[in-house]
């Protein structure tokens, strides 16, 4: 329960980012590079102490 909170907390800041991004200067990034984003969050997160998040993004 505690990664799906994180992850939803993640994955809202990001389309958050991407809405401004889109609102305010003009610039709209491809799906693929929003969920890379996410994904690099989701590490850092990790790298951070958030482990729990490991169990919830599939590994490359």
């Amino acid at each position: 329960m505690k990664a799906l909170s994180s992850l939803l907390l993640l994955v809202g800041w990001e389309i958050w980012n991407e809405r401004n991004a889109r609102v305010f200067r003009s610039k709209a990034a491809p799906v693929a590079i929003v969920m890379r984003r996410i994904k690099d969050e989701v590490s850092i997160w990790a790298t951070a102490g958030a482990k729990h998040l490991h169990n919830v993004i599939p590994r490359e």
